[in-house]
């Protein structure tokens, strides 16, 4: 809808979680080199942490990128709504196990043991990104559904019992629910890793490395929309990729040639005039 005001070829902010559009703000840049350190060292668990919104699972997705140029053994699951069942099926078709469809769940746990067994065997080494463990469970809740995969994802932690494992979890949770994955689990994570909110310089890098790759290289927003994207989002990523974007419609509908602040702060107004507000109705007040 703006993309010829602003000469762009494509929408420059996305808010899925799309490795391709993984920015390296300072805090995500830190954080995957934790993470690489983590596997390296063949440790055998650790808790990525952040708000909604602060990339966590973006972050998972490009290290598994990354992982797998290196030739690693890597499985990716988001445990959102995963029974038990589930879990160990979905985990065992991520591993190349290839379970039956009716399997239960105790032969499903064999494989997985066997799997494990096997790459100690082979010295191959695994690594298991776990992501959103604390939505865990069959209705996306961290109940006693939930619990019973989180205990399964100690058992396996723990079935590589050498002092150097060869499998290396890594467990994403909303910083606020870290008390909820329970003792044992916390026992097991040698290395927390938090994700913080993007600085005002994280916020301008973003914006424009994402304009840049849609195709403009001269700046949509001056210094002041800059440091309101950061202000009103509160450093959140997702957060300022929503208003970032809207901004920009805002701004063509506008004809202006650099979104300023009281048109990111006219968005942010849009964004917070009621619970009940559609993506629709933002589009139709920003235009």
């Amino acid at each position: 809808m703006y993309h010829s005001h602003w000469g762009l070829s494509a929408s420059p902010f996305q808010t899925g979680a799309d490795a391709d559009f993984f920015f390296s703000s300072n805090t995500h840049r830190e954080a995957l080199a934790r993470l690489h350190y983590l596997v390296e060292n063949h440790r055998r668990l650790g808790l990525l942490l952040g708000d909604a919104g602060s990339g966590k699972s973006l972050t998972l997705k490009y290290l598994r990128q990354e992982l797998l140029r290196q030739k690693l053994t890597v499985a990716q699951l988001r445990l959102t709504g995963l029974g038990l069942r589930e879990f160990l099926w979905s985990l065992n078709a991520e591993l190349g196990v290839n379970p039956s469809t009716q399997e239960g769940a105790f032969p499903l746990w064999r494989r997985l043991q066997d799997r494990i067994l096997e790459a100690r065997i082979v010295e191959t080494p695994i690594v298991i990104l776990l992501d959103d463990v604390d939505a865990a469970g069959t209705d996306g809740l961290l109940n006693e559904s939930g619990r019973e995969v989180l205990a399964h994802i100690v058992r396996l932690a723990q079935a590589d019992t050498a002092p150097q494992p060869l499998v290396t979890f890594v467990l994403s949770c909303g910083v606020g629910h870290l008390s909820q994955l329970g003792q044992r689990l916390l026992d097991l994570a040698e290395l927390r890793i938090d994700l913080r909110p993007w600085s005002v310089e994280d916020v301008r890098g973003y914006v424009t490395t994402s304009l840049s790759r849609a195709g403009r290289e001269e700046p949509a927003f001056d210094d002041d929309a800059i440091v309101a994207l950061q202000e009103l989002a509160q450093g959140s990523p997702r957060r300022v990729s929503q208003l970032a974007d809207l901004s920009l419609l805002a701004g063509a509908g506008k004809q202006l040639g650099q979104v300023d602040r009281p048109t990111v702060e006219s968005v942010y107004g849009e964004l917070n005039v009621s619970p009940s507000s559609t993506a629709a109705d933002l589009v139709m007040r920003t235009a």
